[in-house]
């Protein structure tokens, strides 16, 4: 029998850890590697996140410090699917950081929109590399016998005309294959949510998103990848209501690893605004690293029972 209760924080240790995370994502600010202007330009669309170093500069959760710096389009952690920066718009066109009202803990958010002047016809969809820096020192590929809990706020903007009866908004978690197991959107100038896990049929929640400008939802989601199944929560601030959607639901398949983050809007959608990306990440050691652990548990045993 173990005698010492300090040895049961001690193997737990040794087993598993759960660190807390405020990513590359982050807040969008300077320190979590996010900057408007100088050296990009001044037009919204030069301050596109594809265009610079986005997410990696800043001294935010361990980051390397430095600033802001032009690169080749889509060779950093961000990069334009389709649409987007690629149509050479000074304004209507982009993901950036955004300063946004109330409703976050800090003044900017990433902001994507298509076309908010007048609906033009053209979708838009970025996608975002997860790095060690957003799960706290792991890499993306050494959780996969883990899990990851991700939480954020979302205020999506749909036009007051929309008309919309499928999903507009759209973000998208994918492995590193590039196949997404869970989107999240909404549709209708009622700002309907709607989910879809893997390769099932679009689900409505029933709710809607608080949908003022000030108004920011909480999101959370955790994608438990040994077992393959997630859980996924909603609290909607308007209406001060907590939505549990989904607990423990399977995903339908092997999830290899969270790798990416895609983000998507329809021509017709007006705003996405996102903000305060967390993430704690539980990890399960390799077999090799299991057996200086149990090692190390075992020497710890027998002082205890001496």
């Amino acid at each position: 029998m173990l005698k010492s209760p300090w040895l049961f924080s001690a193997v737990s240790a040794l087993l598993f850890s759960a660190p807390a995370a405020h990513a590359y994502l982050g807040s969008f600010e300077f320190g979590d590697g996010y900057e408007y202007g100088t050296p990009m330009g001044f037009n919204l669309g030069d301050n596109d996140v594809t265009r610079y170093n986005a997410g990696q500069f800043g001294t935010n959760n361990g980051g390397p410090g430095g600033g802001a710096a032009l690169i080749v389009p889509d060779s950093g952690l961000w990069r334009v699917i389709t649409g987007g920066r690629l149509l050479n718009q000074a304004n209507d066109y982009y993901v950036i950081r955004h300063s946004a009202p109330g409703g976050h803990t800090s003044a900017n958010v990433l902001g994507m929109t298509t076309g908010n002047s007048n609906f033009v016809g053209v979708d838009s969809e970025y996608q975002y590399d997860f790095e060690a820096r957003d799960f706290d020192g792991n890499s993306p590929a050494s959780l996969a016998s883990g899990s990851v809990n991700v939480s954020f706020l979302w205020c999506p903007q749909n036009a007051a005309l929309s008309t919309l009866t499928s999903p507009g908004h759209t973000i998208k978690f994918q492995d590193s294959m590039g196949t997404t197991w869970f989107e999240l959107s909404t549709y209708a100038a009622t700002q309907s949510v709607g989910y879809r896990v893997g390769a099932g049929p679009w689900v409505a929640t029933g709710f809607n998103t608080s949908a003022a400008f000030s108004n920011f939802d909480s999101i959370n989601l955790n994608f438990d990848l040994a077992a393959d199944t997630m859980s996924f929560s909603f609290f909607e601030t308007a209406a001060a209501t907590n939505h549990v959607v989904l607990t423990n639901a399977p995903l339908g398949g092997n999830m290899d690893y969270l790798a990416h983050m895609g983000l998507f809007m329809k021509a017709e959608n007006t705003k996405n605004f996102l903000d305060d990306f967390d993430f704690q990440v539980t990890t399960v050691p390799e077999p090799s690293a299991l057996i200086v652990a149990l090692v190390s548990l075992g020497g710890l045993i027998w002082r205890s029972v001496r």
